[in-house]
């Protein structure tokens, strides 16, 4: 019979034993035979020196050099020149070294995981060479309100001057009281970079026909959103030479999009010319497709007898409203129509600007 090693353990039943129907002589020469198999199982467990059989205890405790011991569970053990591959640490207690209360630990350029000794209550963290250190702290002295530090109150002579700085090189904090004791101006002239809310502006003369079509006096496009829900559109048109040859009116019209939002016909003198501006709002009425608008038509002439009301001034107001989509491109337009061929009207400059 075999030996059962390493598979189990050999017992007593292994060994044959002299029974009635079997001689000594036989059970002799099988036990010899078990414990040579039992033998060289142990050697082929033990392993030869050098063994390169993985399963063999020779191979697996081939690191443990002259008087070093296996590593114990629980037992207390220097480990040098180990890398650990995706470790899991489960007790709170880390020690790297000399380990101290607030020490950090960072990765130094080789990748190792090293300490860094708590720094003094003057020293702030820095970074040199690529990697944390402590540095001592150059201002070691609290900041003054009025002498030094990163700032410094101003007084109110200071504010009205516009000083930058205080007296020190600090930067100059402005406190209510300082503000209220001084009188600054604030005119704007340091201001860059600012996006202006004009959208329109001519100073060119421009002289439509002077027939019965409708003809475009002042034409310009509104960028999509101008207007969005509340905001606003204002300008102001000045014109001259307004006059016809023979009695009739001149017809006014304040468009948005595809909408005449105001029309206004005023009677024009037959000599002289008159002259005058033409204001004129739009106003977001809530909605993105909702306007509400404003033209007023002032008109003034030396002729005081070629109006019905016997006056050289007119004013003219009217409101309209308007449902064009302004998130899209519209065009802004003052147009002119007269009731009879040989009118006369040239818009000398305007401008026409965003109200936020």
């Amino acid at each position: 019979m075999a030996t059962n090693f390493p598979t189990t353990l050999d017992d007593s039943t292994t060994i044959p034993v002299e029974i009635a129907s079997t001689v000594l002589a036989t059970n002799h020469v099988a036990a010899h035979q078990n414990i040579q198999d039992a033998i060289e199982a142990v050697e082929a467990k033990v392993g030869v020196n050098s063994s390169a059989v993985t399963t063999s205890h020779d191979y697996k405790l081939s690191e443990i050099l002259t008087t070093d011991k296996a590593v114990g569970k629980s037992a207390t053990q220097a480990l040098t020149n180990k890398t650990l591959t995706s470790p899991v640490i489960t007790s709170p207690v880390l020690t790297v070294g000399s380990d101290a209360t607030g020490d950090l630990y960072y990765r130094n350029a080789g990748g190792l995981f090293t300490r860094l000794p708590i720094g003094s209550a003057t020293h702030i963290l820095n970074v040199s060479s690529g990697i944390p250190a402590w540095r001592a702290e150059t201002a070691l002295v609290d900041a003054s309100t009025t002498v030094k530090g990163v700032v410094e109150a101003g007084t109110a002579a200071e504010v009205t001057a516009g000083t930058a700085t205080g007296a020190t090189g600090a930067v100059l904090a402005v406190t209510p009281d300082a503000l209220a004791s001084s009188t600054p101006v604030f005119n704007g002239s340091g201001l860059t970079g600012i996006v202006r809310s004009k959208l329109y502006i001519t100073h060119t003369d421009v002289s439509p026909a002077g027939d019965t079509v409708e003809n475009d006096l002042l034409t310009t496009s509104i960028p999509a959103n101008t207007l969005s829900t509340n905001n606003g559109i204002k300008g102001r048109l000045y014109y001259d030479t307004l006059q016809n040859g023979s009695a009739g009116t001149c017809t006014i019209r304040f468009k948005y999009g595809a909408t005449t939002m105001v029309s206004n016909a005023i009677t024009v003198v037959t000599s002289g010319g008159a002259f005058g501006y033409i204001d004129f709002y739009i106003i977001g009425a809530g909605t993105t497709s909702a306007q509400e608008g404003i033209m007023e038509i002032k008109s003034i002439t030396a002729n005081a007898t070629a109006y019905a009301t016997n006056q050289n001034q007119l004013t003219f107001i009217n409101t309209g409203t308007a449902a064009q989509d302004s998130t899209g491109v519209l065009d802004l337009k003052i147009t002119v129509q007269f009731s009879a061929n040989g009118g006369t009207i040239v818009m000398k400059n305007a401008i026409v600007e965003k109200i936020y």
